[in-house]
Parts: C-alpha cells; sequence; structure tokens
C-alpha cells in the first residue's frame, strides 16, 4: 500500500465521537514493545501489498456515523487478511457479542469448533481527543480484560482507531511472543485474573475510604501502546496491521472448559453474573 488512505469528509454529523462508561485509563507509549520486528522481516521478504478495493482506492470517503468509519476499517482489515492468506483462519466481525461487552470489530479465530476472539478494535470518528482520552482507554483496557480473563489470551492487544489515526493497544508490558512457538506453549501457564470488586454509590461510610483508594487505582490503571499512526503514513500503519494480524492468529484461546464448550462454568465460577454467555 502505497498511497495514503482516503480522506475521512464528514457529511451531516457532528465531529463528537461517542462516550463512554468505563473508568479511566491512561496510555503510556512503548513503541518499543510491539512485536513488530517479529514480522517485519517476513512481511518485506513476502512483498505483500493490499490490493484495495473500490472503498479505499478513493480519495476521500464520506461518513456520518460511527458505523460508516467501522465499515471503512474492517475494509481495510479484510483486506490485510486476505494479503496475509489468512482468510481461512481470520476473520473480522462487526459488534461481537463478548461476554457482556460489544467491541466494534472483533478478530475472530476460525479454526476450532467455534469462532473465537483473539483480537479487537475499538472505532471513534475523528476528534482531536479520540486517540487521547482516557474513558476511551479505560474502555479498551476492560475489553483487553475480557480477552484474558474468559477467552484465555493471556498476553491480548487491540487497536484504537478513527480511520485517520490509529493507535495498536495491549494490557501490560510483555516480552513478544515467538512465532515458532505453539499456541498451547505460550499459554499453559495461564491463569484466569481476578476481577476487581465491583464499586456501589451505596456503600456504608466506614468502607468510603477502602472504596475511594479502590477507585484511585482504577483510575490510574495503564495502556501499553504505540504511538499514533497517521492514515498519511500507509506503510507503516500496513505493517502494524500485519504484525498485529500474523500475531493474533497464533494466540489461539485455551481456557479451562473451553474445550468442551463449557465457557458458561467458567463465568459463573468468577460470579460475574451478568457477563453470563455459553460458548456451546
Amino acid at each position: 500500500m502505497k498511497n495514503p488512505l482516503p480522506k475521512l469528509i464528514s457529511h451531516g454529523t457532528s465531529e463528537k465521537f461517542s462516550q463512554s462508561n468505563f473508568d479511566e485509563a491512561k496510555y503510556e507509549e512503548k513503541e518499543q514493545d510491539f512485536p513488530l520486528h517479529l514480522w517485519e522481516n517476513f512481511i518485506k521478504e513476502s512483498k505483500i501489498e493490499v490490493v484495495g478495493t473500490n472503498c479505499l482506492k478513493k480519495e476521500t470517503l464520506s461518513y456520518s456515523s460511527e458505523a460508516d468509519v467501522q465499515m471503512y476499517f474492517t475494509e481495510l482489515i479484510r483486506v490485510t487478511i486476505a494479503a496475509l492468506k489468512l482468510e481461512k483462519r481470520l476473520d473480522a466481525l462487526l459488534n461481537y457479542h463478548m461476554v457482556g461487552y460489544f467491541p466494534d470489530i472483533v478478530i475472530l479465530i476460525c479454526e476450532t469448533h467455534t469462532k473465537l476472539p483473539v483480537g479487537l478494535v475499538e472505532v471513534k470518528k475523528p476528534s482531536g481527543e479520540a486517540m487521547t482520552g482516557a474513558k476511551i482507554a479505560g474502555q479498551i483496557h476492560d475489553y483487553l480484560v475480557a480477552l484474558q480473563a474468559f477467552f484465555g489470551i493471556a498476553q491480548p492487544f487491540g487497536i484504537l482507531t478513527t480511520f485517520q489515526e490509529t493507535r495498536f493497544c495491549w494490557l501490560e508490558k510483555r516480552e513478544p511472543s515467538d512465532p515458532n512457538r505453539s499456541s498451547q506453549s505460550q499459554n499453559q501457564d495461564f491463569t484466569i485474573p481476578e476481577f476487581p470488586p465491583f464499586l456501589s454509590s451505596e456503600d456504608s461510610s466506614e468502607n468510603s475510604s477502602k472504596d475511594e483508594n479502590l477507585k484511585e487505582e482504577i483510575r490510574e490503571r495503564k495502556l501499553f501502546s504505540t504511538k499514533v499512526i497517521k492514515s498519511s503514513e500507509p506503510r507503516k500503519l500496513f505493517d502494524h496491521l500485519s504484525a498485529f494480524l500474523l500475531m493474533v492468529d497464533t494466540l489461539h484461546p485455551i481456557v479451562p472448559g473451553l474445550r468442551k464448550g463449557n465457557l458458561f462454568s467458567v463465568i459463573q465460577s468468577k460470579k460475574v453474573s451478568h457477563l453470563v454467555h455459553s460458548s456451546s
């Protein structure tokens, strides 16, 4: 992909993006921790090029809602999957129901008995705050926690994008996964993390101090990320997106009971009643 992506033109819509009700998190840019180096030689040597659809070949694209932007970025993901020859292994689905959450786009692994999420994308309309908003960071943070807790992705990654600007995010600092390792060896020591206690607005006064400390800890949550990549840097964006897709393709979920289609019992064991969802 040599040419810049189409420029988005607002058509009868406010530039404000949808607000998030999630707790805040803070971005910490760790470009060097994104595992691009594991894949860049493969990407260069394969001379992969995205053959854009008519949509992606245009100079401008109009949008009136986030749904329009979601559609454009989904198309970019799908043509990248095709360029990497991963069509039989990965798929991108809009508004997937993920244990009580609805990420805008979910990357699914197709080679299990049922399609399961291995990565996700949150899409916002272009705005000055879309790439920096603390509640948006918290939204992605909690989506990644759900991938980790309920689908066995020990090292989850996601994407925040406005189509014009994109961040690649992850939950915690880690050593990059070795693409030569099997999915089982990557996940065999994984244990489901504990969720923090749910906060209640009706807590008794004697617990208010503890609750305030807990709220402060939640506000200080960190979401590691790359720097913002602009659509005017198509080569850099495509390389990062390719590395992201190649990486999540190795992250086959392994959760106790999931092989038997019994995600329900796993969720029940965590006593998160409002996230009940059966994969059977």
